[in-house]
């Protein structure tokens, strides 16, 4: 019997079948393929029919995070998880949902995912810290509560500060991804910081094009950061309806 890989129905009913631990193994394969679509199909098959399916999940739910595919990240939790019982679902799964949710700018995701990551437990790396600490500051930012959202992001510059190392061959990535946040949450601060009545100054728009050229130029750095950007630009729009709407009051 054979299957187009490229068959989702096909291949998933092959494993439905003869759903063995080597046929898994082989699948499990295809997670390092170059073809990222191929790969993405095995973590889709495996999250619903493999045998580990928490960590499975997890692949497949960074495997889209990872692409930028955020929406399609919180859909398919929401799709998984149990809301009424947040303390069961799995702390990966709630910080790669909370991660999507910073990134999509929607404050309800937001305040969802900071409820459910509450609920299961604290952060256990610098890395799942970072995203937790600035998920609070976008909740301070789009809910108007400048003080708070200063006080987390100056958190996250010591944080973020604390953790960089002589950069070395094992640390580079790992000081790669830091400074690409530390990037994204002085630009969401900067952003936000301008009047609400007037649009950024020059002296802004330069450096957020001087941030573009200077980092990773790789599609993924280069989409947080715009996306980061975006979520600023929702969080001032939001300001801005407000102060219009107190002066027309």
């Amino acid at each position: 019997m054979y299957a187009s890989i490229n068959d989702y129905d096909a291949l998933d009913g092959i494993l439905k079948k003869f759903s063995t631990n080597n046929l898994n193994e082989k699948l499990q394969t295809f997670q390092y393929n170059e073809n990222w679509w191929l790969a993405q199909e095995s973590f889709q098959v495996l999250s619903e029919v493999g045998i580990k399916k928490i960590e499975n999940n997890t692949n497949l739910f960074k495997s889209l995070s990872d692409h930028a595919l955020y929406d399609e990240v919180l859909s398919t939790l929401s799709s998984r998880v149990n809301f009424d019982k947040p303390n069961k679902i799995p702390i990966e799964w709630s910080m790669v949902g909370l991660q999507a949710a910073s990134v999509s700018g929607d404050i309800d995701q937001i305040n969802k995912w900071l409820f459910v990551s509450d609920s299961c437990g604290k952060a256990q790396d610098i890395e799942t810290l970072i995203n937790y600490r600035f998920a609070q500051a976008l909740k301070a930012l789009f809910g108007g509560d400048t003080e708070k959202f200063n006080e987390q992001v100056n958190d996250l510059y010591k944080i973020i500060g604390q953790s960089l190392v002589p950069s070395i061959s094992s640390s580079f990535s790992r000081n790669s991804t830091l400074m690409s946040q530390l990037h994204s949450i002085y630009d969401v601060s900067m952003i936000s910081g301008s009047r609400v009545n007037d649009e950024i100054n020059q002296t802004y728009e330069h450096i957020l094009r001087d941030r573009l050229s200077n980092v990773d130029q790789g599609f993924d750095s280069q989409w947080k950061i715009l996306s980061m950007h975006r979520v600023a630009n929702m969080a001032l729009q939001e300001r801005m309806i407000d102060w219009i709407f107190q002066q027309d009051v």
